[in-house]
């Protein structure tokens, strides 16, 4: 019988984890993210072999200065699962973690799909944090072509990493904006901090903010790129209750997509629920194509940081 082990993941470790497969229905930004991953400090990433062959992996990271714990990117080969080898890999990654006082919590962030499935077990554990209702579309670039927009175009501030720190600093903003006390990028609940601005505004990301009259934050929006199976994966993610920008940012967004591809485009919008409308009504206004996809629900749950026995 082959040996079992568990040992930290490297760099040339990426080929063998990209053959486990894809898990996210073409979205997996594993691919684009694994090198970033293995030389985060923040990180440690594992990987369950048996013999000489890579199983599973569990990627955990430290964020929020050190108080919250949180996997992404976790897998297990096909042909393998069910068999109780993620559940050993999991337990073994959480107690490397035991003896760090710092931390205090555990996030983790699901779809609508597995919540329902895993209600209870969810609910009886972790404390829910938000919600997000997310739509997805895939178009291609080149065949694309957004149109202009009738009026004067308002002003929209690129905003860099300083920008958003001083937004943070801003207790009305913060509350207005950000009524969790967190900010969910690309799937990910962050605290306002400046460690986590690397994970907030990710190289080639994209943010842009409106102010109103008063000088206030009336409209923040993100766009987080990353490479996948189905091209380029791009997650918008909407911060804000005066929509009236909103098309404004999108062409914005679009224009910087058209920078990094021609090819084919994942678009995800993540927005309020109450919102959601918002969303679909910028497509036609900017000749963009009607989203194909049913409306997800992003849910972010947080728990007190425990070993798993």
């Amino acid at each position: 019988m082959a040996a079992h082990s568990i040992r930290r993941a490297t760099h040339d470790d990426f080929d063998e984890l990209m053959q486990i497969g894809d898990v996210y229905q073409g979205m997996d930004y594993l691919g684009h993210r694994y090198h970033t991953y293995i030389d985060d400090p923040n990180n440690r990433s594992y990987v369950y072999v048996i013999g000489d062959e890579i199983i599973a992996l569990c990627s955990a990271f430290i964020i929020d200065d050190g108080q919250t714990f949180m996997i992404r990117g976790a897998r297990t080969k096909e042909g393998f699962r069910g068999q109780g080898i993620y559940g050993k890999l999991n337990k073994y990654v959480y107690a490397q973690y035991a003896d760090i006082p710092s931390i205090k919590y555990d996030v983790m962030t699901t779809s609508n799909h597995n919540y329902d499935a895993n209600k209870d077990r969810l609910l009886r554990n972790h404390t829910e944090l938000n919600k997000k209702s997310l739509v997805h579309g895939r178009f291609k670039m080149s065949d694309t072509h957004v149109r202009e927009l009738e009026g004067t175009y308002p002003v929209l501030q690129e905003m860099t990493s300083s920008d958003l720190l001083d937004l943070f600093d801003s207790e009305g903003s913060r509350k207005s904006l950000f009524p969790e006390n967190k900010i969910v990028i690309d799937w990910i609940p962050l605290r306002f901090l400046p460690s986590n601005m690397k994970y907030i505004l990710e190289p080639e990301a994209l943010c842009l903010r409106s102010k109103g009259n008063n000088g206030e934050t009336t409209l923040l929006t993100f766009g987080t790129p990353s490479n996948c199976e189905l091209g380029l994966r791009y997650s918008m993610d909407i911060f804000g209750d005066v929509f009236t920008d909103f098309p404004y940012h999108v062409k914005r967004h679009m224009s910087h997509v058209a920078t990094l591809t021609q090819g084919h485009v994942f678009l995800q919008m993540g927005i309020e629920e109450r919102f959601r409308e918002n969303a679909v009504n910028v497509l036609p206004l900017l000749n963009l194509p009607p989203f194909e996809f049913s409306w997800t629900t992003q849910i972010n749950f947080e728990t007190t940081f425990k070993v798993i026995k």
